[in-house]
């Protein structure tokens, strides 16, 4: 699969599912794959599920 991904882009489809599986605070994980923490909390919050 082919993944297009901007200039400014710092995750890919597999660090986000890195993110989703890791183990630690939100900084810490913010700090190891270079994001904020924002973006750490955005990926691993869970899906949606239909009920």
């Amino acid at each position: 699969m082919i993944v297009k991904l901007h200039k400014q882009a710092r995750t890919t489809p597999a660090i986000r599912e890195e993110i989703k599986h890791a183990v630690g605070t939100l900084a810490e994980l913010a700090a190891r794959f270079n994001v904020s923490i924002h973006t750490i909390r955005k990926w691993k919050q869970p899906v949606g599920r239909a009920e």
